[in-house]
């Protein structure tokens, strides 16, 4: 077995992908304002959006601190676009959703090196994650549609409640066996779900001067 620190029953099939792995998002974003900067890109962070509007030709955009003008506008603004996309006619919806990274022994089995990432399968329950890393460890989630809807992203419960991990423990003791877990790291974020869960890149109906993502 190629990794026998990960139990699952002889009667399952998995795939393998030597290529398959991960990218650091956060890396990856300051490397994209990066690049965007050097081709004459102006940043501004720390403020909010308010509203945008079709001007003329272009598109105007309202922040807390100025008004911006731009001949496009690509909108990416994850849990805050589901109105938009609702009144569009696309069902979506966000749900609150945990990562969770465990330390412990037997941790190294499971380490960058020695383990790949992973999507398992469990029925009707769906788990993936990543290889051990310092300094927190093992990260993986449920990726199930929760029944934990997000009405007011500004509003989400980012504390670990008692109902955060008994599935993700019990996937542990059955899969990882070697792992005696030991919580290290937690954050909630937020899953923007379509009704046929793929993603939405397009251009606005009422506004070609406006993408939506």
């Amino acid at each position: 077995m190629r990794y026998p620190s990960l139990a699952f029953p002889e009667e399952w099939s998995g795939f393998y992908d030597p290529l398959g792995g991960f990218l650091r998002v956060e890396d990856c974003v300051r490397r994209h304002a990066e690049l965007a900067q050097k081709h004459g890109a102006k940043l501004y962070t720390g403020e909010t959006m308010l509203s945008w509007r079709r001007e003329g030709a272009g598109v105007v955009v309202e922040t807390e601190r100025r008004r911006l003008l731009a001949t496009r506008l690509v909108l990416a603004t994850g849990a805050w676009a589901v109105p938009e996309l609702c009144r569009l006619g696309v069902a979506a919806c966000v749900v609150r959703k945990v990562l969770l990274w465990y330390q412990g022994r037997g941790v190294e089995q499971y380490a960058r090196g020695a383990f790949p990432c992973f999507f398992i399968a469990d029925g009707e329950q769906y788990f993936y994650g990543f290889p051990a890393e310092a300094p927190w460890g093992l990260k993986l989630a449920e990726h199930n549609v929760s029944h934990d809807p997000v009405d007011d992203p500004l509003q989400l419960d980012r504390a670990l409640t008692d109902g955060d991990q008994p599935c993700v423990l019990d996937f542990l003791a059955r899969f990882f066996p070697a792992l005696q877990p030991e919580l290290s790291k937690y954050a909630v974020c937020m899953y923007s779900l379509t009704p046929d869960k793929n993603f939405v890149l397009d251009v606005h109906p009422e506004c070609p001067a406006v993408v939506l993502g």
